[in-house]
């Protein structure tokens, strides 16, 4: 299997990465698919790396995943955070490192820029996802998420 290179998103990935985040809303999400120029427009903000940034695994020349993150404060710490909103591995190529490569990607980028940390949040049943970020290292929280 081909290694797997995790790159910020460039405007040349934009066509494909809205495929996949349109496929990712649908099936992670279980909603209809946003519109492509929604989507687009959003990842073409992201690209400027000011509110968040994009990042994508590569593999043997095409897009394995993505990573999304977003740019906030946290009152607690007084500091900037970032939010893991989005991560993303085709079907075909988890479990191949491709997820593990885009997680550490994203925790560096998190040091790198000096924010006071990475969060990020996992659907109760979606165990897979809870058991790879525990590999990773994280460590659950016991907040309650509401939405209105």
């Amino acid at each position: 299997m081909a290694k797997v290179t995790v790159r910020h998103a460039r405007p040349g990935d934009l066509t494909t990465l809205t495929q996949l985040v349109r496929a990712h809303v649908r099936d992670y999400y279980g909603r209809p698919e946003p519109s492509s120029e929604w989507v687009q427009a959003l990842l073409g903000a992201l690209l400027y790396e000011k509110e968040g940034v994009v990042l994508v695994a590569e593999q043997a020349g095409s897009l394995a995943g993505f990573a999304i993150l977003y740019f906030t404060f946290s009152t607690e710490h007084a500091d900037k955070i970032a939010v893991l909103n989005d991560i993303h591995v085709v079907e075909e190529l988890r479990r191949t490192g491709a997820g593990s490569e885009l997680f550490d990607a994203c925790r560096t980028l998190t040091k790198e820029r000096g924010f006071a940390y990475l969060t990020w949040q996992v659907t109760r049943d979606n165990e897979e996802a809870q058991q790879f970020f525990e590999r990773m290292g994280a460590t659950r929280q016991d907040w309650v998420s509401y939405s209105i």
